[in-house]
């Protein structure tokens, strides 16, 4: 993998997150709340439930208390499906540690006080941050994030790297060699570190890349020799002959096959690499039958 920085302001989704805002007893908890408030600053809590009508979120800032937080099902994001958040959103942060604004506190009850959240100011101010990085070229092509998989189609995958972003990763950029399927690569909740390929601000845009991380051509001699042996997987069939994937950066063509032979997508055959012709970025190849 390549060595390229990653980007220093980034806040990992939810899923990343493994420890709530640490509290010793409920006296220091309601104390901290308090000033989380009046500062605007985050603070990280359990999410216990969401309701399947309402969508609203109950967390548990600390095991075993009385205070109690809620979000909304209009403070979970600002990301909305059409005029209202879709309830998709809260469904999916049960059972997570999610960051969230303190709003009000309710302490009209002292052994049910009610502590009213919002995760949509909290993703907000990160996005904020993203798209400020952008601008004043802090957060560049070529860096490096983290992010959670959220679903997929037949030519792209959907990354959440934090703040509700969603970044594009292509099919094209998912190796230096012919991917057929984003789906035959990554699955919904996959953790994936990928470069990024393009970005815009105003409105934040970006698309992602794991082919920038892989080896190129100019390393090829460190791993692959005209006269080796080696194992490969058919991946696309011409008329003329089959592709074969060395690794996720080379693949050759393998002419002149076995008329009984039929190879289908995924087999995995040995080779014989016949020629290696950097300056078109090519490889020959010839398939070997074990006897």
């Amino acid at each position: 993998m390549s060595k390229l920085k990653r980007y220093q302001n980034q806040v990992l989704p939810d899923e990343f997150n493994e420890t709530t805002t640490e509290f010793h007893n409920s006296e220091e908890m309601l104390k901290r709340l308090k000033e989380a408030r009046e500062k605007k600053e985050s603070v990280y809590a359990y999410c216990l439930s969401t309701h399947r009508d309402t969508g609203e979120l109950e967390l548990e800032f600390m095991y075993g208390s009385n205070v109690i937080g809620n979000v909304p099902l209009d403070e979970v994001t600002y990301k909305q499906n059409g005029d209202q958040v879709h309830i998709g959103r809260a469904i999916d942060t049960v059972g997570k540690i999610i960051g969230v604004k303190i709003l009000a506190i309710d302490e009209s009850d002292p052994d049910n006080i009610v502590v009213k959240c919002s995760r949509k100011d909290h993703v907000q101010e990160i996005a904020d941050r993203y798209n400020k990085d952008i601008e004043n070229n802090e957060f560049t092509e070529g860096m490096l994030v983290k992010g959670i998989v959220t679903g997929y189609d037949n030519n792209k995958v959907f990354v959440d790297i934090g703040g509700d972003v969603t970044a594009i990763l292509g099919v094209a950029d998912i190796a230096r060699v012919y991917v057929k399927h984003p789906g035959t690569k990554y699955k919904t909740g996959d953790k994936v570190e990928l470069a990024i390929k393009k970005l815009y601000a105003n409105p934040t845009k970006i698309s992602l890349s794991r082919a920038m991380m892989l080896p190129g051509w100019e390393s090829i001699d460190k791993r692959f020799s005209v006269g080796k042996i080696v194992p490969g997987m058919i991946k696309n069939k011409i008329p003329t002959g089959v592709f074969i994937e060395l690794n996720e950066s080379f693949e050759g063509l393998a002419e002149n096959l076995p008329e009984d032979k039929h190879y289908n997508f995924g087999d995995k055959v040995k080779v014989c690499i016949l020629t290696i012709d950097k300056k078109r970025e090519k490889i020959k190849l010839k398939v070997i039958e074990n006897r």
